[in-house]
């Protein structure tokens, strides 16, 4: 099946990357910002660990949680993916595991149609 979404270009891919900039490096949760593409709805976010990066911190070293990271906008059905750490704040389970498991989940076409499970097991930013 062909996804509904597509990857973001030109202006777009720009501006979801800012956008991107700002979700990652909020400490205290999701922070809600609207779609840079087409203003209609705010961004939706996942991220998949794949492991772990050890980097040097004050006293020594820490492992920080590395993975793949998602925007996507429901409403226009643009996307974009980076690599790079996890955001502090995302849950240490993955929200879709059980259904990873399962097969269901796959791509933001996927991720989308389970936005409710999702949005339940991230920390919001008020």
């Amino acid at each position: 099946m062909e996804s509904q979404f597509q990857r973001a270009k030109g202006t777009c891919a720009q501006e979801l990357d800012e956008a991107y900039a700002k979700v990652i490096k909020d400490t205290k949760g999701f922070l809600s910002v609207a779609c840079p593409c087409c203003k209609q709805e705010s961004l939706r976010a996942y991220w998949r660990q794949f492991g772990f990066a050890r980097l040097p911190v004050e006293n020594g070293y820490h492992e920080f949680r590395r993975g793949t990271g998602y925007l996507w906008c429901h409403a226009c059905k643009t996307y974009g993916t980076w690599d790079g750490l996890l955001p502090f704040w995302w849950p240490k389970e993955d929200p879709l595991a059980a259904l990873r498991e399962q097969g269901a989940v796959n791509d933001v076409d996927d991720y989308d149609a389970h936005w409710d499970v999702i949005a339940k097991a991230i920390p919001w930013r008020e």
